[in-house]
């Protein structure tokens, strides 16, 4: 039999030490970086643009997994949120449109 020690103190202690859950969307942005390497552009001789459409591809969407970041701005006819500045040449962004807008 196991006894828990349900102190406010310990169950924030034991909460702030479990990692979040990595998605597919993390590996998603881990991926872009990788691609790009620590001072490539997109438009950059070492990098292969048919790699990046490729993961693009790949990603099978769920949106608990960006949620997160698909923040809209109903004054704006779209927000963009940044997700990641990859190695500083390159930003992967999420845009959300407000309802009725578009481009």
């Amino acid at each position: 039999m196991f006894s828990y020690n349900t102190d406010s103190d310990d169950v924030e202690s034991i909460a702030s030490d479990i990692s979040p859950i990595e998605t597919k969307f993390d590996d998603l942005v881990e991926d872009i970086r990788s691609v790009l390497g620590n001072s490539s552009g997109i438009d950059s001789d070492d990098v292969d643009v048919k790699d990046l459409v490729n993961l693009m591809r790949s990603y099978s969407s769920d949106e608990s997994h960006w949620k997160e970041y698909a923040l809209g701005d109903p004054s704006r006819n779209y927000t963009r949120n940044l997700v990641d500045e990859g190695n500083g040449k390159a930003n992967l962004l999420i845009l959300v449109w407000s309802p009725g807008k578009g481009t």
